[in-house]
């Protein structure tokens, strides 16, 4: 079971986003994982719903941090730009 540690997000260009488990571990499993919405919503015991809020409350979050920082205006333009192919979801602490 997932436990409330935070999640790092390291985009390509090194930025550190932390997010709650809520996001960083629906967020982990969608794009690192590739999990689909139904599979996801099995394994954390929630609604498909709830995942889809989910991944678009923490994407939100995290476009607002790049914005902050002067980055991208959106989640899925950086995700899906040639020079940012590699998108990962590291989770830190132990679960």
């Amino acid at each position: 079971m997932l436990k409330a540690y935070k999640y790092r997000i390291y985009p390509t260009n090194e930025q550190r986003l932390y997010l709650a488990k809520n996001f960083g571990g629906v967020l982990s499993f969608k794009y690192s994982l590739g999990y689909n919405n139904k599979e996801i919503s099995d394994i954390l015991k929630i609604t498909k719903v709830d995942v889809r809020k989910r991944i678009s409350r923490g994407k939100e979050k995290i476009e607002k941090m790049l914005s902050e920082d002067g980055g991208f205006e959106s989640l899925d333009r950086l995700i899906n730009s040639k020079k940012h192919t590699t998108f990962c979801i590291h989770l830190g602490g132990v679960i």
